[in-house]
């Protein structure tokens, strides 16, 4: 938190489950906001993550005051996301089953995200009671997963390739009788495509911002809000 005269101005969070530590949400109170309170928070959650591997946050892209406030203090833009929602007009894929992840598929899990994102993201098996991960089967073996059941930003998901993703998120569509939300990368244009066309919309633009290491994704995924 962030006081000032004895009164909360301010408050920050800094997610430390993962290698990779991620920053949010943030939040000023508008009547202090330009007076380096966010500044502050911000140099303090650096500080925190001091000796880590990196940090990462999704910064509004309307923001620009924030946008230049994160890139001051050393967070670099990586790349731009579109927040879509919607329910997938597809039936599932006949070659690819579904279902809720299992103790036993963790460490493909694992292995799967290790090779697009260059490390594994700890929340899919140490919280799993209360982020309900789903998995994709093709011929018995993982190749896609949500660590979400019903997505929302604070999901994320990876896949050996397009087909699979698309598998992945129409089999949780189906179980779902709420509009899935998710963090599309706008560089995979022909996964854009196909999201409009299933009947995704855009909510809102966001910009990925890393602080220390980054490897740039290998693969198809779509990022937590955290990263």
């Amino acid at each position: 938190m962030a006081e000032l005269d004895g009164r909360v101005v301010g408050f920050s969070f800094l997610r430390e489950y993962n290698a990779i530590r991620a920053v949010g949400p943030i939040g000023v109170d508008p009547k202090v906001q330009g007076g380096g309170v966010g500044r502050a928070l911000m140099l303090t959650m650096i500080e925190r993550a001091k000796g880590q591997r990196g940090i990462r946050l999704h910064q509004d892209a309307f923001n620009v005051a924030s946008l230049s406030l994160y890139a001051s203090v050393g967070f670099e833009v990586r790349e731009p996301m579109a927040l879509v929602s919607g329910l997938p007009k597809s039936p599932p894929a006949d070659d690819v089953g579904v279902r809720p992840m299992r103790a036993e598929d963790v460490a493909a899990c694992e292995a799967l995200c290790r090779s697009i994102y260059g490390f594994e993201r700890r929340e899919i098996h140490d919280r799993p009671e209360r982020f309900q991960p789903t998995v994709a089967l093709r011929e018995g073996r993982v190749v896609a997963y949500a660590s979400v059941a019903g997505l929302g930003m604070g999901g994320h998901g990876v896949a050996e390739s397009e087909a699979d993703m698309r598998a992945l998120l129409i089999g949780i569509g189906v179980r779902s009788t709420q509009h899935l939300e998710f963090l599309l990368p706008m560089r995979n244009a022909t996964f854009f495509r196909w999201a409009l066309a299933e009947g995704f919309r855009v909510v809102k633009m966001m910009n990925l911002m890393t602080y220390g290491e980054y490897q740039e994704p290998r693969g198809w995924y779509f990022p937590s809000v955290a990263y």
